[in-house]
């Protein structure tokens, strides 16, 4: 591997975590609120939808840098990623409550 690729790669991979921040909320965020099934249904529709992106970047450095690294480390990236989502949204805080229940009084929330 390149210097080249090897940078590519670096840069590739640091653009998972980025479009994943865009398309989900952050891991403490999913356990602690997504615990009813329309939340849970939109992280997962928001997974889908950030895996776009993800590929694009991967196979973009890939084609441009002519060499298999960059999308090899992105897509390994993406599943440390995924992991780290899915573990959260399939195991939620026992005190997870529903997002539109917070900041109304309930479930520990506060209101103004």
């Amino acid at each position: 591997m390149t210097p080249e690729v090897f940078g590519a790669s670096l840069l590739a991979m640091s653009e998972v975590p980025n479009f994943l921040a865009g398309a989900l909320p952050s891991f403490m965020t999913i356990k602690k609120f997504a615990a009813d099934p329309e939340s849970v249904a939109a992280l997962r529709y928001a997974e889908v939808f950030a895996a776009v992106p993800i590929a694009a970047a991967g196979v973009g450095a890939t084609l441009v840098f002519k060499s298999w690294w960059p999308v090899l480390v992105v897509g390994a990236t993406a599943v440390y990623y995924y992991w780290g989502y899915e573990k959260h949204i399939r195991n939620p805080a026992a005190d997870a409550t529903p997002i539109n229940q917070q900041g109304n009084g309930e479930a520990g929330g506060f209101s103004w």
